[in-house]
C-alpha cells in the first residue's frame, strides 16, 4: 500500500489501530495473495507429522495442487475453478490419491481461512461437509449440550 502525501499515510495508521482495537480492522491485502505464496509463507511451517508423512504431504501439495492452482489468487478460488481443477486431477490419478490430495488441499483452505479471517462470525461459518465430525457433545447435569466453539 503507498500513499501520495506523507499525512494520508498517517490518517490510515491512526484509522487502522482505531479498528484493530475495535476488531474491525481487515487487512486489504485479505485474499490477493496466490495459492503458492500462501502456502510458502504461511502454511508450510505449520505441517506437523512423522517425517515421510510431511514429506508425502509436501510431494501432494507441490506436484498436484501448485502446478494447477499456484497462481490463483486465493480470493479467486470459486466452485468453477475448484470443480474444473478435480475433473483434471481424476483424469491424472486413482480417486483414493485424489482424495488425499483434495484433503491437503482443504487443510490449506482451512488454515488461510483461520489465518485471514477477521470476524468470528467468519471463521465459524460453512465448512467442508465431506467427512466432518458431528459437533462434540458434553453431558452437564444430567442433558447434553453442545460443546462451546462456533455457533453456540
Amino acid at each position: 500500500m503507498s500513499f501520495d502525501v506523507l499525512e494520508d499515510a498517517k490518517g490510515w495508521l491512526r484509522r487502522s489501530g482505531t479498528d484493530s482495537e475495535r476488531g474491525e480492522f481487515v487487512d486489504p491485502r485479505d485474499g490477493s495473495i496466490t495459492l503458492t505464496d500462501f502456502v510458502t509463507r504461511h502454511w508450510r511451517a505449520g505441517v506437523r507429522g512423522a517425517p515421510g508423512t510431511v514429506k508425502r504431504v509436501d510431494e501432494r501439495v507441490r506436484l498436484h495442487i501448485l502446478p494447477h492452482l499456484g497462481a490463483v489468487a486465493l480470493r479467486d478460488v470459486s466452485a468453477t475453478v475448484l470443480r474444473g481443477y478435480i475433473a483434471t486431477l481424476e483424469g491424472e490419478c486413482s480417486p483414493r490419491y485424489a482424495r488425499q490430495i483434495l484433503t491437503s488441499l482443504s487443510n490449506i483452505f482451512e488454515t488461510a481461512r483461520s489465518t485471514t479471517s477477521a470476524s468470528s462470525a467468519t471463521r465459524c461459518g460453512p465448512r467442508r461437509s465431506v467427512g466432518r465430525r458431528p459437533p462434540t457433545r458434553i453431558v452437564t447435569r444430567g442433558r447434553w449440550q453442545r460443546r462451546s466453539g462456533c455457533g453456540t
